[in-house]
């Protein structure tokens, strides 16, 4: 080799190495810098999972307070819960937890519209008899669906008549182009006027030109129709949105003072939604506080932050028009001492009783409010989807409707119950081309059960399936209980909601330990584990090893002389998302939709 190559190979190989070490520094102060912001300063799991922890003393009826907890594994979380301590016209006090799946948009309506309906219906309708009712249900998410299913031929609609009219614009431009040519050509006084090849060629040109006229009028007509729909849905055109949003941010404005779709205006004063961001609930903050100041009770939410904030600022103006994302929900109306629970889905309503032995043992028992709409845990589900579609081998596949979704229940699913939206997915209609696709096959009806608040009742546990993933009911209740029996100061900063959240997310911590031992001979601790679990992403690799956890505890007071839940007596208006659907001009239809794609015919 010539003299100096090694030396200036050798330097090469240096400056490689070093940038290759500095590489993998930084790396590893970036994975460190998320774990301790996981984790919180002290490296413990307690200040992960108490972070969006909340304690509500409402002190209305019996109910003396409310724990709420959220930890996500999505990326956004789905889960949505919220809570409504005085309504308007009726009594009692709403409480609602909301599972969402395959995006965020039904979960969203649910937290944000869903008590405004059931309180509009029953105060229209229902005249006051039964504010659960599965009419109001049903409603909402046809509403839902309806304003998403508009939404979403406004945005065809405007496409194709994009292509139509810039195709009608073309053909008149060629046709003038054409008009110019024959006017110039040789022999076009009168004798070249009368020649029948000159005026057939004149003919065809005036075709064209009204052709392109005619195709250009119209088009600009269902434009002008897709866009009023579009603005009067979402409000505007995305990028103004958008941008007056980025404005207001930038200038430190509150991003709901404007955005008439969030009907913040019309919201119950008395409305708290623990996974919403800060801004949106500052004024439900203010004006408990001002109502209640004469009872001492005060609510801190000033670290109410939600991991979806920033997606809705950028997304707010489609945040409910994605009808293919569904969600489950329980809400349950607690009136004095009755619990009326209305549920779709797989969330659960679970009411910690006494029973003769509690004295002894100090356990209380599960009495389970709700029953999972889930095909291999409820067989009457099985039943009816088998009687509504006889002709459909496939329709109960792998416990799952269809071989893919697994409640038989919940809101929005626009797939399962409307073949508009199904046509949005080809390779779905290709895939069932031959089984045949006959929605609806999911419904919003719930079901509806009713318990009287006894002397022995402790508390109330609302919570999605996350919790139940590796805990039983009774699990749940005997973990309530354990925290009510553990001392303030050991309680490591945790309300009941927290405490709950923790025996959940250490049975996948368990689980992954024993997988460890077992393949690789490692043998670690529980807390060791924990650690590593929180510091996961949000996303795919936390969503493999457990769900989003939603927790609400509502604690009874039976000694205590709290007010009654009497309602404010306000003034109900029609929420925005109903009067929007009232008022399309031609109301798409989302339940009873004729099928395109017909089951084969049962062999004999």
């Amino acid at each position: 080799p010539p003299p100096g190559k090694n030396n200036r190979m050798s330097t090469r190989l240096k400056r490689v190495a070093i940038a290759a070490a500095a590489s993998a520094f930084s790396s590893f102060n970036s994975y460190n810098a998320k774990s301790a912001e996981a984790t919180g300063q002290d490296g413990t799991v307690t200040s992960a999972i108490t972070k969006n922890q909340q304690i509500y003393p409402v002190q209305r009826g019996l109910i003396k307070e409310v724990h709420t907890n959220w930890y996500p594994a999505n990326n956004p979380i789905e889960d949505t819960s919220t809570m409504r301590t005085q309504l308007k016209k009726a009594s009692g006090s709403l409480f609602g937890v909301f599972d969402g799946h395959s995006g965020t948009g039904a979960s969203h309506f649910c937290r944000d519209e869903l008590f405004d309906i059931l309180e509009f219906k029953n105060h229209t309708t229902q005249d006051g008899k039964e504010l659960l009712s599965p009419a109001a249900f049903k409603d909402a998410d046809d509403a839902f669906l309806g304003t998403a299913l508009a939404v979403l031929n406004a945005y065809t609609g405007m496409l194709s008549s994009g292509i139509q009219l810039a195709s009608g614009l073309i053909l008149c431009a060629l046709a003038a182009y054409a008009f110019t040519r024959w006017c110039t050509a040789r022999g076009r006084g009168l004798l070249g006027i009368v020649r029948w090849r000159r005026l057939g060629k004149l003919a065809l040109i005036c075709l064209g030109a009204c052709a392109g006229l005619t195709m250009s009028v119209k088009s600009s007509l269902r434009v002008k129709r897709d866009l009023s729909v579009r603005r009067m849905l979402v409000g505007g055109h995305g990028y103004a949105q958008r941008g007056s949003r980025f404005i207001r941010k930038k200038l430190n404005l509150n991003l709901n003072s404007r955005n008439e779709n969030n009907n913040l205006n019309q919201k119950n004063k008395y409305s708290y939604s623990p996974n919403k961001n800060k801004s949106e609930n500052y004024r439900y903050e203010h004006h408990f506080q001002n109502k209640h100041l004469n009872m001492h009770n005060t609510i801190d939410i000033s670290h109410m932050t939600s991991t979806f904030a920033n997606n809705q600022l950028h997304h707010q103006d489609r945040r409910y028009y994605d009808g293919n994302a569904g969600a489950c929900a329980i809400v349950c109306h607690v009136d004095g001492q009755n619990v009326t629970a209305a549920w779709v889905g797989d969330c659960r309503a679970i009411l910690g009783k006494r029973t003769n032995f509690s004295m002894f043992t100090g356990q209380l028992a599960a009495d389970e409010l709700t029953k999972d709409h889930q095909i291999d845990c409820n067989p009457t589900e099985k039943e009816r989807l088998i009687r509504e579609h006889p002709g459909e081998v496939d329709i109960v596949a792998r416990n799952r409707v269809k071989g893919r979704l697994e409640p038989t229940r919940a809101f929005g699913d626009g797939k399962y119950k409307s073949l508009e939206f199904f046509k949005q997915f080809p390779r779905l209609v290709n895939r069932y081309s031959k089984t045949g696709w006959t929605p609806p096959y999911v419904t919003a009806e719930p079901e509806i059960s009713r318990r009287n608040i006894s002397y022995g009742d402790e508390f109330l546990v609302l919570a999605c399936d996350g919790l139940f993933q590796d805990l039983s009911s009774q699990q749940v209740v005997d973990g309530v209980v354990e925290f009510m029996s553990t001392p303030e100061h050991q309680r490591n900063g945790h309300n009941a909601a927290t405490w709950l959240t923790q025996k959940a997310l250490e049975q996948p911590a368990k689980h992954h330990a024993r997988d460890l031992e077992r393949h690789y001979g490692t043998k670690m601790e529980i807390n060791d584990v924990m650690k590593q679990l929180v510091t996961l992403p949000q996303g795919r690799s936390r969503r493999r090893l457990h769900d989003d956890i939603t927790i609400q505890v509502i604690f009874f007071d039976h000694n205590a002389s709290f007010p009654g839940q009497t309602p404010s007596m306000e003034a109900i208006r029609e929420p925005s998302i109903l009067a929007k659907y009232r008022s399309l001009p031609t109301r798409p239809a989302v339940s009873k939709v004729p099928s395109t794609i017909p089951p084969p015919m049962s062999k004999m």
